[in-house]
């Protein structure tokens, strides 16, 4: 009996199956996607309901923050257990930086980091949570499956509570302060990328194992640094858009 649990869990915590390939839009994608969308849809439907109960925002807060950021830390005592690879180790992605300051997001109420993480989420989870190329080796039958949609879902379930439940905006400022400090860590994980072998961070070099439409960008680091910038500005600029309106509207209505 304790073998086999002993089996399971070096399964469960190992480092993947390389004969296994992740489905895109199989159950296994579709299943915790929804997940997501459900909650979502419920904190908005019982957003004033939260509002009111102070007791209760709190303790969402916290425990929302907490889910997120463990799921992410989680992640580095797992490679610091079955061994440490700084190419792939470090907390140097959009995702995983929102998930590290999620608590501090949602316990301070910062609307400075919220304006950076409300793009970054936006665009950049998206991404991810649509073509989850890192789960090319994972399963539900690993602890990595699970880990990357808690932090990925996670994040996107905390910005959707910073709109509905503590009623935080976006403003053109916003968008800037978003983009000025994507491209200076953009700046870091090419240094790290140039001095660590095989390091890919924000995805400078090139995808990732699984399919993804980062596939179709070049390689060549100056057009791929250019062409992703490009498309940073417009993806992070139609995520400010309905913003643009609402926040349009509530000037002529002041």
């Amino acid at each position: 009996m304790l073998d086999k649990l002993t089996d399971f869990l070096r399964v469960f915590f190992g480092p993947g199956n390389e004969n296994y390939h992740f489905k895109y839009f199989s159950l296994s994608h579709i299943i915790p996607i929804l997940i997501m969308v459900i909650i979502i849809i419920l904190l908005y439907r019982y957003r004033k309901e939260i509002r009111a109960n102070e007791k209760l925002d709190l303790k969402l807060r916290f425990w929302l923050g907490f889910l997120v950021s463990i799921a992410n830390i989680s992640w580095y005592w797992l490679f610091i257990n079955i061994g440490t690879d700084p190419s792939v180790a470090l907390p140097l992605t959009i995702c995983e930086t929102v998930m590290f300051f999620s608590p501090f997001l949602l316990l301070t109420k910062s609307q400075k980091l919220f304006d950076v993480f409300y793009f970054w989420t936006l665009c950049g989870s998206t991404n991810a949570l649509l073509t989850p190329a890192v789960l090319d080796n994972y399963g539900p039958t690993t602890y990595r499956y699970y880990q990357f949609w808690i932090g990925h879902a996670g994040i996107m379930v905390v910005i959707f509570y910073c709109l509905f439940i503590l009623k935080m905006n976006v403003t053109f400022k916003s968008l800037l302060r978003s983009i000025f400090w994507l491209f200076l860590m953009s700046l870091l994980a090419m240094y790290v990328n140039s001095v660590i072998p095989n390091a890919n961070y924000l995805f400078l070099k090139g995808s990732e194992a699984g399919s993804s439409v980062l596939d179709l960008l070049p390689t060549y680091l100056p057009v791929r640094f250019a062409i992703l910038f490009v498309l940073v500005i417009i993806l992070f600029s139609l995520a400010y858009l309905p913003w643009y309106f609402i926040n349009r509207k509530t000037i002529k209505e002041g």
